[in-house]
């Protein structure tokens, strides 16, 4: 799998559409023993400016020596956008793997994820592997 097909399995996801609940995003994590659960996370939710307040409080931690993870939505002109720590994308070859990782996971799990949930638990599964300090979730 390279770049080219990572991108396009998780377009694919796209048709999925929207799921209410936390069902697969659940099972899909708990698979790789719950990344989510092992990093402190800040998330910021609300209507009006959370990309603002995310970056704000990423540049806060990071500039207080810590190494952080940030995750937001939607990219401009790069999926890698997304998925940052310490400003810096996630590298193509680690999106490439932790894709494959994922997809050959809920696969066998015989779940269909949303576009939201694959990339949130990639998000989650970079990150633990980087070993941040900080998760910053929009």
């Amino acid at each position: 799998m390279n770049y080219k097909e990572s991108l396009e399995y998780l377009d694919s996801l796209s048709f999925t559409g929207i799921k209410l609940g936390l069902e697969n995003i659940s099972k899909i994590l708990a698979a790789f023993e719950n990344p989510h659960l092992k990093i402190p996370c800040i998330h910021v939710a609300g209507t009006n400016g959370k990309g603002s307040i995310s970056v704000f409080l990423e540049s806060i931690l990071r500039s207080s020596g810590n190494r952080v993870g940030l995750f937001t939505s939607p990219h401009f002109l790069d999926f890698r956008e997304r998925i940052q720590i310490d400003r810096e994308y996630i590298p193509r070859d680690h999106f490439i793997a932790l894709s494959l990782k994922l997809k050959t996971t809920i696969k066998s799990l015989d779940i269909l994820p949303t576009y939201f949930e694959f990339s949130t638990a990639l998000a989650f599964l970079f990150f633990l592997d980087q070993k941040v300090d900080w998760i910053i979730l929009e």
